[in-house]
């Protein structure tokens, strides 16, 4: 054997040692190292450096016969015999192959590759460029794990262009693709990955799987180069994960929890944090180690190294970078830029100590493989290696290869024009109790994609300075739609974006047709007129046109409540067409559509639909004729109650109360706040009523809280007065004191001061002016209809001017209240007479019928009210209360009194076509917010320190997490 010094060409190598021979099993872990390699073809064998040995304590094997070493003129070297050799895994970016290397003297060179190595592998050399080209039959199947590359190495006299495939001009930052720089722990940053335990969990130690002689040695390699890296270190941990292997694309084994070593992992670039090491623990028949970076497989690596590539490169993402974990794209417009912004990276890299893999960079390329897509200047391609997998895949035998190949296709669905329409068969088959059913149909559409991915077009970058057109079609399972920038010319593909922009399950006309010929057999006037047309019988009108019956051009639709519900529904409860009216949606309809009788069923329809009543204004005459509360026979009988509310502050008051005797129409104004109670009004009622005209009989208010609390209740009572408070929402009751309160509020307008803090002075001037007024209902001045005479109005009135005298007071008295009673009384009926010409007669409602309540005088908190619904409920009705007023079964959060009148009520009639309402009746909070009731609570948690509870809505189907707060009014 000899050794060469001509013909040399310099490679880097990557090398880890065997064991010693199969019969000599130890522990021993082997440690990898790397260096220069020479290509020396008058060497006769491969031979490596003696102290290479020595430094990296690499196992030798004795030589059974020591062979003499010769020089190139054959003479001996100093040396003497060769007695031994190692077995090693050489890898030259990414061409590895096993092979032993005599131990010798190589002088300045780490390892030399001689002919044995050359014939092995018979690559291409480019001598003056000094490319070496792994080619070979032979290096393809045994050696190669992907495409042949092209090599720079280094000979004598010529200038070191490259490190590996490194350009000349990045030579600066060479260390970022050097190994050696990974032997340290990387420091220690913000990124670091910290493992939080759950509460209460319990140290698990998993199993130490069985292995294959390969993955061994593999497994014995990698935690030697940990632990020489600094990267693992013995544990005592009371938890540990097993060791399994995954196979890389290159062919090679991966352990799974200890991610492989080297300047291409990004992973163990991050620390884990300090503490935190023994919770990644792992353990193998080697011993336990725990991982001192992160590893791959940890719930969170894949979220804190993408946060940290971000942070290293926020400023460029978008500009002249995109970075997808730890792959780094980089692309520029010119080649000057492009080399400024390849430096940049690579100084940041630099800076954070990050490291490349020499053999995965390429630079200076127009068209790269990024993320299984070719990249190419304005356009994206299915990678051809893709393309060819899809094409070779095997007809599919059960749900999982379907499920394998279309989660395969997804990926490239953008480049398949009508993906998911073209895989609704494949789809079908994915569905859960879908029996297995390989047909034709299926075939045709796997055929299909496959073909579409193979002549799947180029897409062009779209131009944001373009005009883009955008092209829809729909079938009956999805919608879809594509952007183009025109114009197309010749072969040129458009940018096509993602075809299926939205997909939704719809119901269109093509549905309604299957189902409309599917009633057609049953239905014995269409068969007849089916029967004659076809045999040739002229039918007047009627023609039958593939599948469908259509009458003057109009699709036929046969007596079927059921379809004709559904072809109604398409033209008035569609979002498209917006609930229209019964004559709009009537003349939607018959564009397209006939039948018998067609305009009562579209009447019928759209006078039941829930939607519409809830939401639509009524165009109808209000409901309710008016029914006057019989005139009292003497003064202050009967009296009403309001309050003014929301006055400027004066003299501390900021309401007043209105006080108006039913029969005279006298009144009292009080001043009071904002806040008066119950024992308030009760107090002003004792000072400024009672004292003057005794206990009233009946009073009326506005049954606001005010009037109807405990205490005032309790008055009423211990006085013996008959409280009669107005139905909800019923202001007619009291009609005078509304219009008193408009009267009040008008004279305040003509003598209040420009600051409105003199009202409170004005009152006793505003009562006067109204009691001595003339009343449109008696014809007398409230004064004189309680007095019997008229007050002195001026300085100068004549004495007792305006007094009737009469011998007997009492009677005269007694008689004008009488007319003043019968005054009223023909008012009223003249009141009525003007009210029911504007009203109708009420709905019969009976006991037990379901009504809508008005919503107008029901709060709510949503933002516009004139967006509210119009009516709630339905509601029950329980009770008839008078001749106009009915009880109701309201929610147990409705917090108003049950009683309403038939004016604001319309009976809820039978649906002829059956549709459940569009959603539950919402409930209404004791301050009149609308609110949905809860049915049932599953479960409760913590979420940010508040508790939550797992509940379901009434008459809703999801299930949602609500706060404490969110339940207040919920049963128990």
């Amino acid at each position: 054997m000899s050794l060469g010094n001509e013909s040399q060409l310099q490679l880097y190598f990557r090398a880890c040692p065997l064991q010693t021979t199969p019969e000599k099993k130890t522990t021993y872990l082997s440690k990898p190292f790397h260096g220069w390699a020479m290509v020396d073809s008058g060497a006769t064998s491969v031979f490596i450096h003696e102290r290479i040995v020595k430094e990296f304590k690499i196992p030798t094997i004795k030589m059974d016969k020591p062979k003499k070493l010769r020089v190139i003129d054959g003479r001996e070297i100093d040396s003497g015999v060769v007695d031994k050799y190692v077995q090693l895994e050489i890898e030259i970016f990414g061409h590895s192959k096993i092979l032993s290397a005599y131990v010798v003297n190589t002088g300045h060179n780490d390892l030399v590759l001689g002919m044995s190595w050359l014939k092995c592998h018979n690559p291409a050399i480019e001598w003056k460029k000094g490319w070496v080209t792994f080619n070979s039959e032979y290096c393809r199947d045994n050696c190669l794990h992907h495409a042949p590359q092209v090599l720079a190495g280094k000979t004598p006299g010529l200038e070191l262009k490259a490190v590996g495939l490194l350009p000349d001009i990045y030579k600066m930052y060479a260390n970022v693709f050097t190994e050696g720089e990974m032997t340290e722990l990387p420091p220690h940053r913000p990124f670091n990955i910290s493992i939080d335990l759950k509460p209460g969990a319990i140290p698990r130690h998993g199993p130490i799987y069985s292995v294959s002689v390969k993955e061994d040695e593999e497994l014995k390699k990698n935690i030697n180069n940990q632990l020489a890296a600094g990267h693992i270190r013995p544990s005592k941990s009371p938890m540990a994960s097993p060791v399994i292997f995954v196979k890389k694309k290159n062919g090679k084994l991966q352990i799974q929890n200890i991610y492989k070593t080297g300047p291409e992992v990004g992973y163990n670039l991050v620390c884990i944090k300090e503490g935190d090491e023994w919770k990644a623990a792992f353990k193998t028949k080697y011993g336990l180690f725990e991982p001192l970076v992160m590893q791959f497989g940890l719930a969170n690596a894949l979220a804190v190294f993408m946060h940290f590539m971000n942070k290293i490169f926020r400023d460029l993402l978008g500009i002249s970078v995109v970075v997808y974990m730890d792959d780094i794209l980089i692309f520029s417009e010119t080649e000057e830029m492009h080399i400024e912004h390849v430096k940049e990276v690579l100084k940041r890299l630099k800076e954070n100590k990050l490291y490349c893999a020499m053999e995965k960079c390429t630079f200076h390329v127009t068209e790269i493989d990024y993320l299984r897509l070719i990249i190419a200047p304005g356009v994206v391609k299915v990678d051809p290696a893709k393309v060819t997998k899809a094409v070779d895949w095997d007809t599919p035998e059960n749900v999982t290869d379907i499920q394998s190949f279309i989660g395969f296709l997804n990926f490239y669905g953008d480049f398949i024009e009508g993906f998911r329409n073209i895989a609704k068969p494949l789809y079908g088959l994915t569905k859960k109790d879908v029996p297995w059913k390989w047909t034709g149909k299926e075939n045709k559409a796997f055929l299909r994609l496959k073909e579409a991915l193979r002549t799947a077009p180029v897409l062009i970058q779209p131009d944001p300075d373009k005009q883009y057109f955008l092209e829809c079609d729909a079938s009956d399972y999805a919608t879809g739609a594509a952007a183009e920038t025109p114009p197309r010319k010749g072969g040129e593909s458009s940018a096509l974006l993602p075809e299926n922009l939205f997909i939704q399950a719809i119901t269109p006309d093509h549905d309604l047709e299957r189902l409309i010929q599917d009633v057609y057999i049953a239905d014995e006037y269409s068969q007849k007129v089916i029967k004659a047309l076809e045999e040739n019988e002229k039918v007047k009108h009627w023609e039958w046109d593939e599948g469908l019956l259509r009458y003057k051009g109009k699709i036929w639709i046969p007596n079927n409540k059921a379809v004709r519900k559904l072809v109604i529904e398409s033209r008035h409860d569609n979002i498209a067409a917006s609930h229209p009216g019964q004559f709009r949606t009537y003349k939607l309809l018959h564009r397209k559509y006939v039948w018998a009788s067609m305009n009562k069923s579209v009447n019928n329809y759209v006078a039941n639909c829930e939607s519409c009543i809830q939401n639509k204004h009524s165009n109808q005459v209000p409901p309710g004729l008016l029914n006057p509360i019989e005139a009292p026979d003497k003064p202050w009988e009967e009296i009403t109650f309001d309050l003014i509310t929301g006055l400027p502050e004066s003299e501390g008051f900021m309401a007043i109360l209105t006080v108006v005797d039913r029969l005279t129409k006298m009144v009292h104004f009080i001043p009071t706040t904002n806040e008066a109670n119950g024992v308030d009004v009760a107090n002003l009622f004792l000072t400024y009523v009672w004292k003057l005209h005794g206990l009233p009989r009946k009073t009326i208010s506005d049954r606001g809280p005010q009037f109807t609390s405990q205490f005032l209740k309790q008055l009423h009572k211990r006085l013996d007065i008959k409280p009669s408070f107005s139905n909800a929402y019923h202001p007619q009751t009291d009609g005078q004191t509304e219009r008193l309160n408009q009267v009040v509020e008008l004279y305040l307008r003509h003598y209040m001061s420009h600051r409105q803090d003199d009202w409170v002075g004005l009152l006793p001037l505003a009562k006067f002016a109204y009691n001595n007024g003339t009343n449109a209902s008696t014809g007398k001045t409230p004064f004189f209809a309680n007095y019997g005479f008229h007050p002195k109005f001026a300085v100068g009135d004549k004495e007792g001017q305006g007094l009737m005298i009469a011998d007997d007071h009492a009677e005269w008295l007694q008689k004008g209240y009488d007319k003043l009673k019968a005054m009223l009384t023909v008012s009223q009926k003249r009141m009525k007479e003007y009210y029911d010409r504007k009203h109708c007669a009420p709905e019969n409602i009976k006991v037990g019928d379901h009504v809508w309540l008005d919503n107008r005088n029901i709060q709510s908190q949503r933002p516009a009210r004139k967006l509210s619904a119009k009516r709630i409920g339905p509601f029950k009705v329980l009770a008839k209360i008078g001749k106009h007023a009915f009880k109701l079964e309201l929610p147990h959060t409705l917090k108003i009194h049950p009683v309403f009148p038939v004016a604001l009520l319309s009976l809820k009639k039978d649906d002829p076509y059956g549709r459940d309402p569009p959603q539950p009746p919402p409930e209404v909070t004791p301050e009149g917010d609308i609110e949905y009731e809860v049915e049932q609570v599953q479960d409760s948690r913590r979420h940010r320190g508040k508790i939550q509870y797992y509940v379901k809505w009434l008459g809703y189907n999801e299930w949602t997490w609500e706060l404490y707060e969110h339940l207040t009014n919920a049963k128990k």
